[in-house]
């Protein structure tokens, strides 16, 4: 059995906690299970209007997910700024 490592938490904000995990070159992103299970709806959601042809509905949608990834993004990026941490690609 592998002795488990404690991973160091960099920043928390919101539902987002930017964390290095030990052995890892770059940090790592935990998202609250809320916020995962409504990303996930809103991908779903997506799917099911862009197949009913609801493109007004699916652009609702597809905002939804791009400003959720563009707030984990920019949490993440804070993070890496602060600490000093190179991001693993260029932004």
């Amino acid at each position: 059995m592998t002795r488990m490592e404690t991973p160091e938490i960099m920043m928390q904000s919101g539902n987002y906690t930017t964390i290095r995990i030990p052995g890892r070159a770059f940090p790592a992103l935990a998202i609250q299970g809320d916020s995962l299970k409504l990303l996930q709806l809103a991908v779903s959601e997506l799917g099911a209007e862009l197949s009913r042809g609801n493109l007004d509905e699916a652009t609702y949608a597809m905002n939804e997910v791009r400003n959720s990834l563009e707030d984990m993004v920019a949490v993440y990026e804070e993070a890496c700024l602060r600490a000093g941490q190179e991001l693993p690609y260029t932004p």
